[in-house]
């Protein structure tokens, strides 16, 4: 009898960290390639899951970064963690616009659907991680990382790497999670109240912060001169 609950004690548990780890925190503690591994696993029903809406994310961040671009002769965007390619297609199509994108992925089959589904704009798809990425220093007007930071190994460590690619007077834009299961990430989530001063430490001025979703702030920052 002592043997039978101790059994269940212990399968429950293990549930229990299965659930944690790979569904909560998306295997972040396991490395990165277990991260890959569960968004190739899911990349299927990725944009369900996320409750993707193009309209909504045209005009929260699509019209903001080509608004933003349009001042920058032939400017560069990178979205790192590029996933579908949903910045991408918030920000195309756009009469006008020269805005040249690279968006990075390191899961094979979630770039293969970003790729498709951008397949009829000038896009460019590399398959990287965010440490290190495979370009030089200062070669990007704009770095983008939607929903990804969390899921880095060391969140401090990749802003400064999407820094090293960010030109000069060049906008970093991503997002921080806020919601209330983000405890649960232990060691990869920045309190919202400290963002402003991580990002600052980490070389980064001008920090505006926006609503994204519910379990996200979208971020703004200036690299300086």
């Amino acid at each position: 009898m002592i043997n039978t609950f101790l059994v269940i004690t212990a399968v429950i548990l293990l549930l229990a960290l299965l659930f944690w780890e790979l569904v909560l925190c998306e295997g972040v503690h396991l490395g990165p390639k277990v991260v890959v591994w569960l968004y190739n696993l899911t990349a299927g029903k990725y944009e369900d899951i996320k409750q993707y809406s193009p309209g909504w994310e045209r005009s929260l961040l699509g019209d903001a970064v080509v608004n933003a671009a349009d001042a920058v002769p032939d400017a560069t965007l990178l979205d790192v963690g590029a996933g579908t390619g949903r910045a991408a297609r918030a920000i195309f199509p756009r009469e006008n616009s020269s805005l040249q994108i690279t968006c990075v992925e390191p899961a094979g089959k979630m770039l293969a659907r970003g790729r498709t589904k951008t397949a009829q704009w000038p896009v460019r798809w590399v398959r990287a991680f965010a440490v290190p990425l495979p370009f030089p220093d200062n070669c990007f007007d704009f770095v983008l990382s939607l929903e990804m930071l969390e899921f880095t190994p060391d969140p401090a460590e990749t802003i400064r790497e999407l820094v090293r690619v960010l030109r000069p007077h060049g906008w970093l834009i991503l997002t921080n999670r806020v919601s209330a299961d983000s405890f649960f990430i232990v060691g990869h989530v920045i309190k919202r109240e400290d963002f402003p001063a991580f990002l600052e430490e980490n070389g980064l001025i001008s920090v505006d912060t926006y609503p994204w979703q519910m379990d996200y702030d979208l971020v703004w920052a200036q690299k300086p001169y």
